[in-house]
């Protein structure tokens, strides 16, 4: 896999996306920023406390915790590798928390990659009232299933469910399928 060349900038917002909504250990391979070590402020993400129900706010709760692989200069040539922490609480209602365990490596020629490690809780194939209430009861189920694979990382296994619950969509809406 290629390298993103990437800005400090960039970078917190590709971290951003990879802690919301990219399945475990995905990596994100980058060049360029030299930021390292920083958690995202906020996030938006699904609140199912009472007082929520939707999609709200999440702030970082804590400062994010480091657990080290190794003891640093043990690799020639790795300016850091190691695990990181992150709790966000919901700003809302104040009341749910999601953690993220995530890697990450930078290394002396400037390049870095991150993964997602683990997520509690786990990301959910939640769907908008409006999607689930548009859909027949097989194509929910075919994109419910497309969800899972995806977010357990079953990569070809979710590209079966996509292309089958893609074409019966492109079918009924006139050949505009390629909004699934």
């Amino acid at each position: 896999m290629a390298a993103e060349q990437l800005t400090n900038g960039q970078l917190t917002e590709k971290l951003l996306v990879l802690l919301q909504e990219w399945p475990l250990y995905r990596q994100l391979h980058y060049t360029g920023a030299d930021r390292s070590r920083y958690a995202p402020d906020e996030l938006r993400l699904f609140c199912s406390h009472e007082e929520c129900g939707f999609q709200t706010k999440w702030k970082l709760a804590n400062n994010v915790s480091t657990v080290t692989v190794r003891p640093r200069g043990a690799v020639s040539g790795h300016i850091h590798e190691d695990f990181y922490l992150a709790k966000y609480v919901c700003r809302n209602c104040g009341q749910r928390v999601t953690r993220y365990f995530y890697f990450w490596k930078k290394l002396n020629d400037d390049t870095g990659w991150i993964y997602k490690a683990g997520q509690s809780p786990q990301l959910d194939g939640r769907l908008p009232k409006a999607l689930e209430d548009a859909l027949d009861a097989d194509d929910l189920s075919a994109y419910k299933n497309c969800l899972r694979m995806r977010n357990f990382n079953f990569g070809i296994a979710a590209v079966a469910y996509k292309g089958s619950f893609g074409g019966r969509h492109q079918l009924r809406s006139g050949g505009h399928g390629e909004n699934f």
